[in-house]
């Protein structure tokens, strides 16, 4: 006879291993519609979110310069993609919607399990009586007999599905089964698989499906971690790698200047892909250097050959000197190189003071002055306007080249023109130099409305004291405010006629000593808000006594001229340990009772403890005093009872 699993299980040609599509097609849906919508928001981004280069700000809004060279960058590379490969992946998207159809329509197909139902097999109404049911019962039973019916393949199972249902509804145990779990056998073994399609369960396919999931399994997964384990800790915070960490700590040292950073940046390992490709474009280098840069760059010796970085070395010289006839190949490795110098700057800053602060501590002997880290904000102003270190502080304004500097600095008679001494000067007079044209003019004062306008303040204080002595810390707190935007603008990307990269400004603050000789503390302040603060706390010697000074520099790292400084003067004292030592205020002194009082407030309470002491000793037992007198007062009534 069949069992119930085969009677009641679905009406399939095989059992097959107790494996079904239905959960592969729901899984293969819900992973479709993942793929779906992550490749439509990638295909579709450009259009539906279109990326604005300007900030939100109405100030930025009249940068055209600014904002052209931008987008130039932006268009070429991130040139749309042509045609044809658009239609393709219009295409695959396309087949991805058809597959996500086809298993939805499957998925719906899917044959649902048979429910067991008794009533339906005796074919008797549910609210049918224990009479009615075994009429039905025993007329099933003639009709569905396997000797009744010989020539039916299935009068076995018919009739075993009769006599089931009879039980299920008869017997007690068997009833409350069904209740409880649908099957008047009780609760039955289920099988759980993996939502796999069925073919890949045939045993002719096991061995390879075995193969693949061990292949992803203990050969791919593993290799993908160890590949992102391994280039997560490549990088630092900088986002430079290690390695450029431990090589420019090695190249860093006292002597550099304004003119090394260029050739350093060329040593970074992401700029590495940046190489020289034959003999003839070192020729063309060369002939360049000679030509645009007037020999500004390296000398190459034909005999030894030219060095690894020596191609991002005079394509950054071009960049910062603006040089014009630069072949159009080269201007996407610039923007590359050109991209990476705020890194760069960072990772500098940090090797500098390390080996500023241990030289103090005498733990290493090379010393990066604070000249080498003036040096490098100021490479890092000019890098960022597209400027060399003598250009004129004028060719930050668009349309304003070396010849128009030249020209404005004799109508205002001044061997040099700072950007400040031009701005303070009303539009009137900017205008009756005749330099520039009236619409180069015009965009000159738009450009010099949204420069920045910034206030530098510092302060000095300690923490619960007025004076300050030797030893104590004190708290240095400082203050950036844009006084040219609102309290509810935010802080626009900054203005530049060549740096193609949106960037907010980021300030860098150094404490010095008197002598500017000894960094003795310094802060990064970058984000879009109208005013920046911070703070730092600082140590002053135990020994020192006398006026002190520090100063306070802010370097901005993206405008040239606007950097400030302010200098902090206190007074220090030698270290009293009277300051120390806790004092009583004078009202809290008198209000304080006096030795005698004292004395005769111990007395006070040392003869309420006894009293309470005698009081408890009282109220225990018949020999207790309180019990006594009680005693002889009852007594005393008793003999006036008797008179």
């Amino acid at each position: 006879m069949s069992s119930y699993k085969d009677n009641f299980g679905k009406n399939e040609e095989s059992e097959r291993l107790g494996y079904d599509d239905s959960a592969f097609y729901f899984f293969a849906c819900t992973i479709l519609i993942l793929i779906i919508i992550v490749y439509s928001y990638f295909l579709f981004r450009d259009l539906l979110f279109s990326k604005r280069v300007s900030d939100k700000n109405q100030k930025s809004s009249d940068l055209d310069t600014c904002q052209g060279v931008l987008k130039d960058f932006e268009d070429k590379s991130k040139a749309k993609p042509s045609m044809v490969k658009y239609i393709l992946k219009l295409g695959f998207l396309a087949f991805l919607v058809v597959l996500l159809y086809a298993s939805y329509k499957e998925a719906g197909s899917v044959e649902q399990m048979k429910a067991f139902d008794p009533f339906e097999i005796l074919d008797i109404p549910h609210d049918a009586d224990t009479k009615m049911i075994k009429k039905a019962f025993r007329r099933k039973s003639v009709e569905t007999h396997p000797d009744k019916n010989p020539n039916d393949p299935l009068a076995a199972s018919k009739f075993l599905q009769v006599t089931r249902a009879h039980q299920a509804l008869t017997d007690e145990d068997s009833k409350e089964n069904y209740k409880k779990y649908g099957n008047p056998d009780g609760p039955g073994p289920i099988k759980v698989a993996i939502g796999l399609p069925f073919f890949l369960m045939k045993k002719e396919n096991q061995i390879v499906s075995l193969c693949i999931s061990f292949l992803f399994i203990l050969v791919l997964i593993p290799l993908g971690f160890f590949y992102w384990y391994s280039n997560s800790y490549i990088y630092t915070d900088t986002g430079l790698k290690e390695d450029d960490g431990r090589r420019y700590a090695q190249v860093l040292n006292e002597m550099m200047s304004f003119q090394d950073f260029p050739k350093l940046a060329g040593w970074c390992s992401d700029l590495e892909s940046i190489k020289i490709q034959n003999k003839t474009e070192v020729e063309m280098l060369i002939k360049l250097n000679a030509d645009k840069l007037n020999n500004r760059g390296p000398k190459v010796d034909k005999k030894k050959g030219v060095l690894a970085n020596y191609k991002c070395h005079m394509l950054l010289l071009f960049y910062m000197c603006r040089a014009e006839g630069i072949p159009e190949r080269y201007k996407e490795e610039v923007s590359q190189i050109v991209q990476k110098i705020p890194s760069l700057i960072d990772l500098w800053l940090e090797i500098s003071m390390f080996f500023h602060v241990n030289y103090a501590r005498k733990v290493v002997r090379k010393n990066i002055p604070f000249k080498t880290v003036v040096d490098l904000m100021n490479f890092s102003q000019h890098v960022i306007q597209g400027m060399w270190e003598k250009d004129s502080e004028l060719m930050q304004l668009p349309h304003i080249n070396t010849n128009a500097s030249i020209a404005i600095q004799k109508k205002m008679k001044k061997k040099t023109v700072s950007l400040k001494e031009y701005v303070e000067l009303s539009p009137e007079e900017r205008k009756s130099h005749g330099v520039l044209k009236d619409a180069e003019m015009e965009h000159v004062e738009k450009w010099i409305k949204n420069l920045p306008k910034i206030k530098f303040s510092s302060k000095l204080y300690t923490d619960g004291f007025e004076d300050i002595i030797g030893g104590d810390l004190v708290t240095v707190s400082v203050s950036i405010d844009r006084e040219d935007l609102s309290v509810h603008d935010r802080v626009p990307p900054i203005c530049s006629t060549t740096y193609p990269f949106s960037k907010t400004p980021t300030y860098h603050i150094f404490i010095t000593d008197r002598t500017e000789k000894m960094i003795m503390g310094n802060m990064k302040l970058t984000g879009t808000t109208k005013v920046l603060t911070s703070e730092i706390k600082l140590p002053t010697p135990p020994t020192t006594n006398g006026e002190c000074m520090l100063k306070i520099f802010c370097f901005v790292d993206s405008y040239i001229g606007f950097d400030q400084s302010t200098e902090l003067k206190f007074t220090v004292t030698k270290y009293d340990e009277e300051r120390d030592t806790f004092k009583y205020h004078e009202d809290d002194i008198k209000r304080d009772p006096s030795l005698f009082e004292q004395a005769l407030q111990g007395l006070k309470e040392q003869n309420s403890d006894d009293e309470l002491e005698s009081d408890s000793d009282d109220d225990k037992g018949f020999g207790s005093k309180k019990h006594l007198s009680k005693k002889s007062s009852d007594d005393e009534i008793d003999d006036e009872k008797d008179d």
